[in-house]
């Protein structure tokens, strides 16, 4: 534990630069007895007590203050209290080398005192942008959600249902962001509450990111209308991979397939790669390129279909463009407002726009009466609202 009493040191002097800053606005100032006098009156500390703070009178034995004095002092400078002052610091040591505790505690305990401390300041806006969103997709699940043409925006309710809903899902990502950057800095412990937060956070970043079984459908409807029969109904993971790969290629982010009668110089390649795909990790697999043509129009329809991943590298791009920090405190942070926004999305010249752009192609001309496997987002934001409901319910716990 040497390394943890260390360290109280270390922030102690941080919090006497931090005081004396405030009190004679140049820390190369020396404190006079002037000084020592005014704190006396303000925070009703002994004045041997500031000396030693202070490092005034050398003959002073070095004694660590009590808590009260800390938290005191802490307080003069706008901290909550000492354990606050310190936490808030930096973010660029774990949270639990950064806490003043009692030495007879492990490092577990401090680890799981600075995970309840993250949770505990967080857990009501998280809570509530959950919920907020849950209630939006209810709507959009019930209602679906009409094309938005940006450059021409007006006041009524669909457009700013539209706008409203990408916020909501925007400031989910960002208070998700904030809590997994916090908790970074933490090394993994056996909580098991703080273990299931954790865990369902990222099964809500992983319901939005691309999933393997989306493909893994399509691909065993490939292999039903081409009459294959199969074996062993488990799929090498590389197979979805590289149908995955193969599919990119010719579906751009946010449209359908790019294979129709006017590009036909697109039908060869497309479908010469699927037939090699098929020949080498199908073992029943026996059709002709010719033979695979004629199945042409009933492969393009289930290969076919809308796609909007949320990669979890652009979620954190998109989570951190959301974060701003908290103006009464440097270390905490919030969310952006609705207004702001909502001219990051309407302006054309900013490279912000283009993140919640991709949030927008979720939303865009969603039809929920359509099969899930020729829409991917029906799945994807189903089972984001899942989890983002049971995040929901294990943080109110």
């Amino acid at each position: 534990m040497k390394n943890f009493k260390d360290k109280k040191w270390v922030y102690l002097e941080a919090l006497q630069t931090a005081v004396k800053q405030k009190l004679k606005g140049d820390v190369a100032l020396a404190i006079s007895q002037d000084d020592i006098m005014q704190l006396q009156v303000k925070l009703h500390l002994g004045r041997s007590t500031l000396e030693r703070f202070f490092g005034i009178d050398k003959q002073l034995n070095q004694v660590y203050p009590r808590q009260p004095t800390r938290d005191k002092l802490a307080n003069y400078i706008g901290f909550k209290d000492f354990n606050a002052f310190v936490i808030e610091q930096t973010s660029t040591q774990p949270i639990s080398s950064l806490l003043v505790l009692p030495e007879n505690q492990t490092a577990s305990t401090i680890e799981k005192q600075a995970q309840d401390a993250i949770i505990k300041h967080y857990h009501r806006k998280l809570a509530l942008a959950l919920s907020n969103c849950c209630q939006r997709l209810e709507i959009v699940f019930r209602d679906g959600m009409p094309s938005m043409q940006l450059n021409n925006i007006t006041d009524n309710y669909l457009d700013y249902r539209h706008i409203s809903t990408l916020y909501r899902l925007c400031a989910v990502l960002g208070w998700l962001h904030i809590i997994r950057k916090d908790w970074a800095y933490l090394h993994s412990i056996q909580d098991k509450h703080h273990n299931h937060i954790y865990a369902m956070i990222n099964t809500v970043c992983q319901s939005l990111a691309q999933n393997p079984t989306h493909y893994e459908q399509k691909w065993l409807k490939l292999l039903e209308v081409l009459a294959i029969a199969q074996n062993n109904p488990q799929i090498e993971s590389r197979t979805i991979v590289q149908l995955q790969y193969l599919l990119s290629q010719y579906i751009p982010f946010d449209k359908g397939l790019v294979i129709e009668e006017k590009n036909n110089e697109l039908h060869a390649p497309f479908f010469y790669k699927l037939h090699k795909l098929l020949r080498t990790t199908t073992k029943n697999y026996t059709l002709s390129l010719k033979q695979l043509l004629e199945y042409q129009q009933a492969i393009m329809t289930i290969l076919d279909g809308r796609e909007a991943w949320i990669y979890e590298d652009w979620q954190i791009a998109i989570g951190e463009l959301m974060v701003k920090n908290d103006p009464l405190n440097e270390r905490y942070f919030s969310i952006v407002d609705y207004g702001t926004f909502e001219q990051w999305l309407l302006s054309k010249k900013t490279a912000t726009a283009r993140w919640i752009r991709r949030i927008q192609q979720l939303f865009d001309q969603l039809d929920f009466a359509i099969a899930p496997i020729q829409d991917a987002r029906i799945n994807q934001l189903k089972n984001t609202y899942q989890s983002m409901q049971q995040l929901w319910m294990i943080i109110e716990k």
